[in-house]
């Protein structure tokens, strides 16, 4: 996620916690949520709230499952943590076959690890890895979209085009990362822009492609904006990526696991990656838990030439982590599911669109299947961005109405709310949703 920092000057020094991209002196202001069953989470008061982000994105079967909780169970009792360096595990290997199996044949082998950020980190490494194995050490830099978020470790953070400015604090950085202007075109204006974007991004390969070693992309942005690339521009990325040896990475941890009606958002485009890079809905956000799914030409390099790849972490591998995965991955093969989301997320644009198409702040809906991103604006006329103030109010006026949504805020480009609802929201429960919009929006003006 990116970092969004509220104004509050609160400060309690009895609370222990440093909450994740928030100011250090907040936090004992923030309503402590105790329980979860299935799209709903409620307070220390017993208050209901849809929870329209899955979490944090990672939970697309919502809360509580019985499945993900009978599995977890069932792991406790044979181990808990295994050391991948040295042995093996039954639940663990059998977690990979489950995620090989939804994956084209194409891909071979995976690095599990913890977070999306150390799948991106581990990404970037690889590719690196494998120019430098080839004996082309000049092929190290990449060419990222300058929306793009991709993590907050050293590498991820450095090719993440949206949180550059707060990130300058931790300069140098970690170098080689070309940040293309992302094809984004408000209110369907693709046709008038996109030429020109293939133009651009053919000249950069052209002068860059001796030196670059990857091409990074989400292919639905998520802390960007909730932006879907252009066919076109996926596609044409995958062929120049083929015709200058560079490898194809997509960074799909917001997008993987059926948030966009498939188990992959690259199946929506004629591209594929040569590396996938997964978190968040993994095993339904029950336990740290990333993997890189790899494709052949990198496994059989690697392996032909007896090399490594040199990244580890202790909770690499967990089988209880991975036992979650095998339920998730089950779970999200039932006959109906994926096939319903793409379903739901256009009901839930059509009518969020029709609710809020004549309010004053409302630009547009965007994104893919249960992906959606509502674009505000404080004019509509010259499409001015909200202030951070403003667009944390509109927020906070949805939480207080019983839906947890989530900002955006990329000043001067795009502003607004995402929705991530678990993908077993129902018709009746994405009304209430739409209800709970419209009433907030009712009564607000920015």
């Amino acid at each position: 996620m990116s970092a969004y920092f509220s104004s509050t000057n609160f400060r309690n020094q009895d609370y222990p916690i440093i909450h994740p991209l928030r100011l250090v002196s907040e936090g004992s202001e923030f309503r402590s949520i105790e329980k979860g069953d299935g799209i709903y989470i409620f307070d220390q008061t017993g208050k209901r709230y849809i929870d329209g982000i899955s979490g944090l994105w990672n939970s697309p079967l919502g809360h509580g499952n019985s499945k993900i909780n009978d599995a977890v169970a069932k792991q406790l009792d044979a181990i808990a943590y295994v050391n991948m360096y040295q042995f093996s595990n039954p639940t663990t290997v059998e977690f990979c076959k489950s995620l090989l199996s939804i994956v084209p044949d194409l891909f071979q082998k995976i690095i599990l690890s913890c977070t999306g950020s150390e799948a991106v980190e581990i990404a970037i490494k690889i590719c690196r890895k494998y120019y430098s194995i080839l004996g082309k050490q000049n092929k190290k830099e990449f060419i990222v979209l300058d929306l793009s978020y991709h993590g907050t470790t050293f590498a991820a953070m450095s090719a993440s085009g949206i949180d550059r400015e707060y990130a300058t604090d931790y300069e140098p950085k970690v170098p080689g990362f070309h940040f293309f202007k992302t094809p984004f075109y408000k209110n369907g204006n693709e046709e008038e822009h996109i030429i020109e974007d293939l133009h651009s991004l053919d000249e950069l390969f052209r002068r860059k492609s001796e030196m670059l070693a990857g091409v990074i992309i989400e292919p639905v942005l998520g802390s960007g904006g909730i932006i879907p690339l252009p066919g076109a521009f996926v596609i044409r990325i995958k062929e120049l990526c083929d015709r200058y040896d560079v490898l194809l990475v997509f960074d799909e941890v917001a997008t993987g696991f059926g948030r966009t009606g498939a188990f992959f958002a690259f199946e929506h485009y004629n591209a594929l990656p040569d590396i996938i890079c997964l978190s968040k809905g993994i095993n339904n956000g029950y336990l740290p838990l990333a993997a890189n799914v790899i494709c052949k030409k990198i496994v059989n390099l690697i392996g032909d030439t007896n090399s490594i790849v040199e990244h580890f972490s202790t909770q690499n591998g967990n089988p209880i982590a991975c036992a979650a995965g095998i339920a998730t991955i089950g779970l999200l093969k039932e006959s109906g599911l994926l096939e319903s989301v793409e379903a739901k997320g256009d009901m839930l644009k059509r009518e969020l669109s029709y609710i809020l198409k004549e309010h004053r702040n409302f630009c547009e809906v965007r994104g893919r299947g249960l992906m959606i991103g509502i674009d505000l604006v404080k004019d509509r006329k010259t499409n001015k961005t909200l202030t951070y103030e403003e667009l944390m109010y509109v927020v906070d006026q949805m939480l207080g109405n019983g839906l947890v949504a989530y900002p955006f805020f990329l000043r001067e480009v795009t502003t607004g709310f995402s929705l991530f609802p678990p993908l077993i929201i129902t018709e009746v429960q994405i009304k209430s949703v739409v209800e709970i919009i419209k009433r907030t929006f009712s009564r607000l003006l920015i």
